[in-house]
């Protein structure tokens, strides 16, 4: 990794001076569009090799011989996005662990790649495929804390809904080798309206948060303890109340 961000350095200053040549060969209206070098420095190395390069190298500690992995969804990385110390960088290769909470993030260069460990103060927000998730840092006077990456679930007027996605290690012992199997854990709903946040550990929890509309709540079936169901009943029933409270708002 040392070696990795020397080589990157040594670039970088052979392409200040060739920039320094550069200008005094072409009018500065050639650079007009495009006045910032870090810009055009980045396109030049690959702009993986520059911001998301501040990270760790990834390695992995447990041995797994089945499919059952730590990682969302599938071990495989796949094509996203990720705003990081504030730039949004696109069609980048992701895998997010579950197990550690952290979003890892292959970096490519000229002659080899590597798997970094991004940063995660320095994460806003990420998307794995069609999954969006942001980093959330929440404590509130009655106790509930948030901390690390969250799955946005739905968004409307009134309401955004989150999910904690959680897997735990069980370690196995066979006759010739140890390793690990990896389980998803019941996750974790949230509900946030303005800037309060809420957690969700059933319906009835969501009856006493809005007692006027407890009978349109009843009318769904939902329990975060059901691992192989997906969501679309509680995403359902939230829009349902956006629509109802926008509604009843309106009409005051």
């Amino acid at each position: 990794m040392l070696k990795l961000q020397e080589n990157i350095l040594l670039i970088r200053t052979n392409f200040w001076l060739l920039g320094s040549l550069l200008f005094y060969h072409f009018s500065a209206s050639c650079f007009g569009q495009n006045s910032n070098p870090n810009i055009w420095l980045d396109e030049a190395i690959g702009i993986e090799t520059s911001g998301l390069l501040n990270g760790k190298e990834h390695v992995d500690p447990f041995f797994v011989k089945n499919d059952r992995h730590r990682y969302y969804k599938t071990p495989e990385f796949v094509l996203g996005n990720v705003n990081y110390n504030g730039q949004q960088y696109l069609s980048r290769s992701l895998r997010y662990d579950l197990h550690d909470d952290k979003l890892i993030c292959i970096i490519k260069t000229s002659t080899t790649e590597h798997e970094v460990v991004l940063l995660k103060e320095k994460i806003e927000s990420f998307q794995i495929g069609t999954f969006y998730f942001e980093n959330i840092n929440h404590n509130s006077a009655e106790g509930l804390k948030m901390e690390g990456f969250y799955q946005l679930l739905s968004a409307n007027n009134n309401f955004k809904v989150y999910k904690k996605h959680k897997k735990k290690a069980i370690k196995r012992l066979d006759t010739q080798t140890t390793y690990f199997e990896f389980f998803e854990e019941r996750p974790e709903y949230f509900l946030k309206t303005g800037n309060v946040f809420y957690k969700l550990k059933n319906l009835k929890s969501l009856k006493m948060l809005y007692p006027k509309y407890k009978k349109e709540i009843g009318k769904v079936k939902w329990s975060p303890s059901n691992l192989d169901k997906d969501d679309s009943q509680l995403i359902s029933i939230i829009n349902r109340l956006d629509f109802l409270m926008s509604r009843d708002s309106k009409q005051q």
